[in-house]
């Protein structure tokens, strides 16, 4: 799908997870949150007179903004088709969902760190945020059409969990997942593998995906840590030759790669 149909309105009012990766987001004030809504509608009329199609929610976290059911519903009266990227917390609120469900929203992303409570628990900082999350996640797909994508970032904290992640977003019915790495902020690379360290647990989930075919994807993850190259390793960027793409100190790739 051609992004020149997409546009993206960032809402950064407030985040009730505080992830390990993220410095998360304290409650914006009335004049912050003014000032975002101002440019959400600036941006609005403009994604309108582009003739833009799609318009993605994101932020930290969009669907923590106060007037997030009411937004949804203005986009879907402009005749946008609507996607929202979120932690997905509130899910759990029977309430909440099924204002979200009226809405009709088109698509929802939602990140899931483990495949229990300990461990995506342990990731996002927010304690009961799995239970939430695979609640909502149960009551959207058991009730609506909406598309619901699930992704990952391959962590510390889950490497030795992935198989059974991938068990649980099946079960949920989940065809659209991917793998991913996360970004490092604060040089702090307590919840990082970092890629020369990364291969096993790569490679572990990589061939039970491909066993069990599953159409599940691996983004930003160089071929390198694979081993192959294959359609499901969505990575067009050309490997580094360990310079300034890589982690320093003891988490730098020792391994040189040679372009022609």
């Amino acid at each position: 799908m051609s992004k020149d149909i997409r546009g993206v309105l960032l809402l950064d009012t407030y985040c009730s997870n505080k992830c390990l990766f993220c410095d998360g987001r304290e409650q914006a004030s009335a004049s912050e949150v003014k000032k975002q809504e101002i440019k959400v509608l600036r941006n609005i009329f403009e994604f309108k007179k582009k003739n833009k199609k799609i318009i993605e929610i994101s932020g930290g976290d969009p669907i923590d903004y106060k007037n997030i059911i009411e937004l949804i519903k203005y986009l879907k009266g402009l005749e946008f088709k609507v996607q929202l990227s979120t932690h997905g917390n509130r899910l759990g609120d029977e309430n909440f969902c099924n204002k979200l469900i009226s809405t009709k929203i088109d698509k929802l992303r939602i990140p899931l760190y483990g495949s229990n409570e300990k461990i995506h628990d342990a990731v996002t900082g927010n304690s009961g945020s799995f239970k939430s999350v695979v609640k909502g996640i149960e009551k959207i797909k058991s009730e609506t059409n909406i598309d619901v994508q699930i992704s990952s970032l391959i962590l510390e904290n889950n490497k030795n969990d992935l198989i059974d992640l991938v068990k649980l977003v099946n079960s949920l019915k989940v065809s659209d997942f991917y793998f991913s790495i996360p970004f490092v902020k604060r040089n702090d690379y307590s919840f990082y593998v970092p890629n020369r360290k990364l291969a096993p647990y790569i490679k572990k989930i990589y061939n039970y995906i491909v066993e069990n075919k599953y159409n599940i994807r691996f983004m930003e993850i160089p071929y390198c840590v694979f081993g192959v190259i294959d359609e499901r390793i969505d990575n067009f960027t050309p490997p580094p030759d360990a310079g300034d793409s890589q982690p320093f100190g003891e988490f730098k790739s020792e391994f040189r790669f040679f372009m022609p």
